[in-house]
């Protein structure tokens, strides 16, 4: 479920309205006055499952802003060959690969509930920015 205001959603892209949500969480990074080249933001995303496959197909569609640099799933291999057809090679299966790696400005937490807590701490100790999706577990 997606819990941002909701906007106009297009036929093409029914989730439209959370990424708008997303980029204005994220439009500090966007300045209109910068060449697009330098308004990708590097992600990293933690969870190739149902979420995590929506969320990367969503993001994307949204290449001239952002870019998915590093994918984290304890079974990645699962998912290495549609992984690298979206043009992302940077796999692993330890999340901390994902948080450690200097390319990654944000993270995507699209893991079970029940981790949210401890990847949202280790990454906001990295400095990361993060979205969370479903309901956080303390």
């Amino acid at each position: 479920t997606c819990h941002f205001p909701q906007k106009p959603s297009s036929p093409s892209c029914p989730h439209r309205a959370c990424l708008f949500a997303v980029l204005s969480v994220f439009s500090d990074w966007f300045p209109l006055s910068m060449p697009p080249e330098k308004q990708r933001v590097g992600l990293g995303l933690l969870g190739t499952g149902r979420v995590g496959r929506l969320h990367l197909n969503s993001l994307c569609r949204l290449r001239d802003k952002c870019q998915v640099i590093h994918v984290a799933d304890p079974f990645i291999e699962r998912h290495r060959e549609w992984l690298e057809e979206l043009g992302i090679h940077k796999l692993s299966s330890n999340y901390k690969d994902v948080i450690a790696d200097p390319e990654v400005k944000a993270v995507y937490i699209c893991t079970t509930t029940d981790t949210h807590g401890p990847l949202l701490k280790e990454a906001a100790r990295e400095g990361k920015d993060i979205f969370c999706e479903k309901p956080i577990d303390m």
